[in-house]
Order: C-alpha cells, then structure tokens, then sequence
C-alpha cells in the first residue's frame, strides 16, 4: 500500500510542475520545487526524530553498534 500511496504523490507531484512550467518561467518552478523538497525534508527529519520514536531508535542501536 506504500508503495502505491509514494507512485501516486510521485505523479501527481510531477504532473503539477509540468503545468506549472507551460503556465510559467522553468526558472521559477526549479526554485519553488527545490524550496518544497526542502520543506517536506524538514517535516520529515522532525516526525523521525520526535521523543516518541526513541524507543525505536534505541532498540534499533543496539542490534547495530558503531
């Protein structure tokens, strides 16, 4: 279900900047698209490293010691 749930954000996000891009410059669809990946990277780094995945975390450290 992932999968399909990440191929169906992965065409739409797509076909959105290629209409974006006739309607204006490609210049400003770069900027805006790299601007939101940044975002959503940032969301998502804070949802995995929120206190409640601690237990995770630390579980997951010690089956794979540095």
């Amino acid at each position: 279900m992932y999968g399909f749930v990440e191929a169906f954000l992965v065409i739409v996000t797509t076909s959105i900047f290629a209409v974006t891009v006739h309607l204006i410059s490609v210049q400003y669809a770069v900027v805006s698209g790299a601007f939101i990946t940044l975002v959503l990277t940032t969301v998502l780094l804070f949802v995995i490293i929120k206190p409640s995945k601690r237990k995770y975390h630390d579980s997951r450290m010690e089956k794979f010691p540095s």
